[in-house]
């Protein structure tokens, strides 16, 4: 086996996805040169582009290593990690990782592929690549930027050092610079995620804790995977850009999977479009604001985060639900045993739900993915329609205008952001550069995405959004409501040994911090030889092993010594306080698992509550209407009203399935009572239309309450509530009929393909402005042939769609096709010599006069204005402009005489 075999084997076992880039990259001699191979060592030349020449050489000396990288290496009982930009002829990397210990990491950056490729065919270092604590990233494409997100912990709190190989940074200057930007962004985007982690860990577990048994009951999202492989998806976000194209979201339905983000909902539903599934994923308490009195819910398939509200969002909401637990959240990885054949963990990133929809259209399969609404920035507001207002207050927007940075969009125009963007923008980068299917951007205005293609959402719908018509939010409620199974007991029975030890480790907690109190107190009189201080000492350790338990970590998000995560002078041995640290360690523990406990006692109570529901249901002793009544009021008890709603669903359609007359006597009083509960859930969750009905219906057989009969409305009660319904039922078509009026000033203002070719140019994207011009030229030539009387006002579009197509030919540097197009332009300019339309013609004429100067033709100018002047022999502009020309081809002359 040669040394290239060698190593390119070592390299397969660390890192195969870089084997195959490193066949494939050409070595040409002439740029990589092997000046001398030795025992003596080796030197290599490479020369730059901008033809520089480089020359390496392997005489590298490590024993001047700077200071802060040899203390952090002799820091033998730390995880640590070192940064290497270049790997050179391999000599420095190589003996670098010698004087790693174990708990090291060495991540090597090497922008030039060819010098990479060229050493490992001189030199065995199959050691170092074949080892497992080296992370190699090499080219300058797609950065694999991982490792930031694995040792960040390390990162953040300074036990983290960067070295550079000055000449191979020479190499390409570009790349290392780009390195380092794209290292900034993900370090700064992975800073964000931990600190939310920080700041709101508690919320989050206090809110996945009470949704467990909702979980239990509910599908995963793994019941999603390639349900809709290679269809198209679009991803809805709530950007105020969405005023532009939100009408054409009416002609992609059941042509792309339409996923939604939770804040959308208000401006979409309202307006007559109906997602296929809609994402939430804020614990914010506020969040149910936005599905707040929409009465089509029903019909929305929904992905819930295990960390949203309980209360008042995942109990609540009344369409087929999932749950996707995509947060590593402590107490998610406690119990998720207890679910794993369901299926419900998904893949995180990004941090928002825009990102977790784009996940969710990942693991659907779906390719290509459309981003709409992903503005990244705003001008006056931050969401389409009113949604800004639900959570902001009215001075928000100028505050932020005042604090935050001012970017260009993609048209070059200036808006403003917010960090939290900036660093969504990066995750949704990287998450691309690591894909294989297509992601295109049709925000049609924001911040651009690189990586995904600027398009306009009508071209996207146009050219990817083929496939049969096809009911998406039917195929995945008819996957939600398949049968799931739960085994409650085993699960309470867990938590509640879980909880024991968790009690003894928080005593434990008390004693030691007893013990290091007296400590202290013997320090502070120099007794810390005594045998009660050693004693003491032997004690703590003790007490530390047993508390020094795995499940621990499970109360983390309650903040024990969590505020230290990021914080660098802990590294700085002789600045602790170590029995102060350790007090305030403990504390915060013994503090941590307490809440934790008040939490886990409502979980067990809960499980308990299920578990007597599972045996319920499965009672054979009593009728089936009856066994789901019951489980419908336990569940209504317990705040869970979409399980009670369906429960009562299911034993009305019992009572209603019921032939036989002597059974529909009997079990009416208890259908009297489901009907009545229904119309109260369902008014819980907005459907005040089908409440309505109900109401309806009962107001016949009302009755006064007793005993028997607690959950019987009165008169009333029933016309209180009729009332209630008809006052939101009006709402809603207020709010219909506003939103409605938002769709049609979208369509009237969206534009045809002059428009998209003016759109397309100003983006920077001009082969498809190209394309836009070119169908704004073919279908005005189709209408002019077909409507005579349409000749006037369609040859000025005409003369503007061929204006755009020469802006853009020069644009591409396509001289000669601009040209042509020039003339075909002066064709159409001499049809219209009979036509009123002098103004807009002189106007006409100035523009492509200027055009044709720009384009460097003098006699096309000339013959430009001539040309316009044929039809408007009076206009003062058009002559003044052609004097001009005239006298500058004078001058022209005679300068070359």
């Amino acid at each position: 086996m040669d040394i290239y075999e060698k190593n390119l084997r070592a390299l397969s076992k660390t890192h195969s996805h870089l084997v195959q880039m490193i066949e494939e990259t050409i070595v040409d001699n002439a740029k990589v040169k092997v000046l001398r191979k030795s025992t003596d060592g080796i030197e290599i030349s490479y020369r730059r582009p901008d033809g520089k020449t480089i020359t390496f050489h392997d005489d590298i000396n490590l024993s001047n290593l700077p200071p802060g990288a040899t203390k952090l290496l002799n820091k033998k009982e730390w995880t640590k990690v070192i940064l290497l930009l270049g790997f050179g002829l391999g000599v420095y990397p190589e003996h670098l990782l010698k004087l790693m210990d174990d708990k090291c990491t060495l991540v090597i950056y090497e922008a030039v592929p060819e010098i990479f490729k060229v050493i490992i065919g001189l030199k065995d270092l199959s050691e170092l690549l074949g080892s497992e604590r080296v992370n190699l990233i090499i080219g300058d494409g797609k950065l694999d930027l991982r490792f930031i997100q694995k040792h960040h912990r390390d990162i953040a709190r300074g036990r983290f050092y960067v070295l550079k190989q000055s000449l191979c940074i020479e190499t390409d200057e570009a790349a290392y610079e780009k390195f380092r930007s794209q290292f900034k962004e993900s370090k700064m985007f992975t800073d964000v995620n931990v600190l939310t982690g920080v700041n709101r860990g508690a919320e989050w577990s206090d809110a996945f804790l009470e949704n467990i048994p909702s979980i239990m009951r509910t599908a995963g999202v793994a019941r999603l995977k390639n349900l809709f492989k290679g269809y198209p998806a679009i991803i809805v976000s709530a950007g105020p850009s969405l005023e532009k194209n939100i009408h054409l979201l009416h002609k992609a339905k059941g042509r792309a999977v339409i996923i939604a983000v939770d804040v959308v909902i208000p401006t979409l539903v309202p307006a007559g479009i109906i997602p296929d599934i809609v994402v939430v994923l804020e614990s914010n308490r506020t969040q149910f604001l936005v599905f707040q009195d929409i009465p089509l819910l029903r019909s929305i398939p929904a992905v819930f985060s295990g960390e949203v509200v309980h209360e008042s969002l995942s109990a609540l909401y009344p369409g087929p639900t999932f749950f996707a637990i995509i947060h590593k959240h402590p107490a998610s990885i406690w119990v998720q045993r207890f679910w794993l054949d369901k299926g419900s963990h998904m893949e995180q990133f990004g941090g928002s739900v825009a990102h977790t929809a784009f996940a969710l259209a990942q693991l659907m399969g779906a390719d290509p993915i459309a981003l709409v609404a992903q503005d990244l920035s705003f001008r006056e507001k931050l969401h389409a329609g009113e949604v800004t207002e639900l959570f902001y207050p009215e001075e928000y927007i100028e505050q932020n205008k005042k604090r935050n940075p001012i970017v260009k969009d993609i048209f070059g125009d200036e808006r403003y952001t917010l960090g939290q963007f900036l660093t969504f923008g990066t995750a949704f980068e990287q998450r691309i550069s690591g894909m294989e299917g297509m992601v295109y951007n049709a925000t049609e205005g924001g911040l651009s995405i690189k990586g995904a293609e600027t398009i306009r959402l009508r071209d996207f719908i146009d050219e990817h959004c083929n496939v049969p018509l096809t009911d998406f939010a039917k195929v995945i409620e008819s996957v939600a409501i398949s049968h799931v199974t739960c085994d409650f007991d085993a699960m309470s029975s867990d938590v509640q040994g879980d909880v024991a030890r968790l009690k003894t480790i928080q005593k434990d907690c008390d004693r030691i911090i007893k013990c290091v109190k007296r400590l202290k107190k013997l320090k502070e009189r120099n007794l810390l030889s005594t045998v009660e201080a050693v004693h003491l000492v032997e004690t703590i350790e003790r007490l530390e092993k047993n508390v020094d338990d795995p499940i621990v970590k499970m109360v983390a998000p309650y903040r024990y010594r969590i505020e230290n995560y990021l914080c660098n002078n802990d590294i700085k041995d002789e600045n602790l306080d170590v029995i102060q640290d350790f007090l305030k360690y403990y504390r915060e523990l013994v503090d941590a698992i307490g809440s934790f406990l008040t939490k886990t006692n409502g979980l067990i109570d809960s499980l308990r509550r299920e578990a007597e529901i599972s045996i319920l249901l499965s009672d054979n002793s009593l009728h089936i209407m009856e066994r789901y009544f019951r489980a419908g009021t336990l569940h209504l008890g317990a705040g869970m009203v979409r399980e009670a709603a369906t429960e009562l669903e299911t034993a009305a359609n019992e009572f209603s399935n019921f032939s036989d007359p002597n059974m529909q006597k009997m079990y009416w009083p208890l259908a009297l009572q489901v009907y009545c509960l229904l119309a109260q859930l369902y008014i819980k969750q907005y459907r005040y239309y089908e409440a309505r009905e109900i109401l309806g219906v009962l107001m016949s057989f009302t009755s006064t309450k007793n005993d028997s009969q607690k959950f019987i409305l009165n008169s009333r009660e029933i016309e209180e509530f009729v009332n209630l319904c008809n006052q939101k039922i009006t709402m809603w078509k207020k709010t219909k009929a506003n939103k409605e009026s938002l769709l049609v000033k979208a369509e009237e203002n969206y534009g045809s393909h002059i428009e998209s070719g003016a759109f397309y140019y100003k983006a920077g994207e001009y082969d498809r402005a190209a394309r836009a011009y070119i169908n704004a030229i073919n279908e005005i030539r189709t209408l002019l042939v077909k409507n005579k009387s349409a000749y006037a006002p369609e040859t000025i579009r005409l003369l503007s769609a061929y204006y755009g197509l020469v802006e853009t030919y020069a644009a591409l540097d396509k001289q000669e096709d601009a040209l042509i197009v020039l003339d075909s332009a002066l064709q159409e300019v001499n049809r219209i010599r009979n036509l009123d339309l002098q103004e807009i013609l002189e106007d006409l004429g100035v523009l492509y006069i200027d055009l044709a100067q720009r384009l460097g033709d003098h006699s096309k100018a000339v013959s430009v204005s001539q040309s316009f002047l044929d039809i408007l022999p009076h206009s003062f502009i058009l002559d003044e402009k052609k004097r001009n020309l005239m006298q500058e081809g004078i001058a022209q002359i005679s300068r070359m005489i």
